[in-house]
């Protein structure tokens, strides 16, 4: 479904924009070079009430998918650093007839055992639907929620009969001439619905690009960068 850009933007969003605006300071440059706030950002945020499944906006890119238990324990972080996969792949069919899911050619053998989530999809000829994003069918069906167009949210009845929203998305504009960003957001009680009785794990590929203004004050310096970042066997990042 197509995001609503009249709604608030979500307070998540602030936040990832500081990982992509150069700050001034000499410190604070360096240390933004190395991108360990987005990595602890990464590890923090898989606590709180809201996760994001997707977000796509100026220089952040955050794609999330189910994977098997067994399939990250441990995590094979070579095969996983070769993902390329996003929202606008989706199923096809193979020269011998059978279905290929839309994780099939990820470039990984972790995310081929895999369960796409969000899909981004377009009508070619239809303004109001050139570009809108689906939440996985197996998924919405085992939760019981419905996209409601007049709350740009999927919803579904609590146990008291209101109308609770599960997940939501929105999009607002960036600065030209980036593409206006988007972003989804679940429930983390709702993704434990779904993911605790299937035995999978929520696993995250994400993408920062940094920017700076020709007009910025500070030269990009001469501190060496890790070509590799691991914050834990369960986060990790190549440069």
């Amino acid at each position: 479904m197509q995001p609503n850009r009249n709604l608030p933007v979500p307070r998540v969003v602030d936040r990832l924009r500081q990982f992509t605006t150069a700050p001034t300071e000499t410190g604070e440059y360096n240390k933004w070079l190395h991108q360990s706030e987005m990595m602890q950002f990464m590890q923090d945020s898989v606590g709180d009430d809201e996760i994001i499944l997707y977000a796509s906006m100026r220089g952040v890119f955050i794609h999330a998918v189910f994977v098997p238990n067994a399939s990250v324990d441990p995590p094979d972080q070579e095969d996983l650093k070769g993902w390329n996969c996003n929202p606008y792949d989706s199923w096809s069919i193979r020269s011998d007839g059978s279905p290929s899911p839309a994780l099939a050619n990820a470039n990984s053998k972790t995310l081929a055992q895999g369960q796409q989530i969000v899909f981004g999809r377009g009508f070619s000829g239809m303004p109001e639907y050139e570009d809108y994003i689906e939440l996985s069918q197996q998924f919405i069906h085992v939760l019981g929620i419905h996209y409601l167009r007049d709350r740009f949210a999927w919803c579904r009845l609590d146990r008291h009969g209101d109308i609770e929203k599960v997940a939501h998305l929105a999009a607002f504009e960036e600065p030209s001439p980036h593409p206006a960003g988007s972003v989804v957001l679940i429930k983390r009680r709702a993704l434990a619905e779904y993911m605790v009785p299937q035995e999978l794990s929520l696993l995250r590929m994400f993408e920062f690009r940094l920017y700076k203004e020709v007009s910025h004050p500070m030269n990009w310096g001469n501190d060496a960068v890790s070509t590799d970042l691991c914050v834990d066997p369960y986060l990790f990042s190549k440069l």
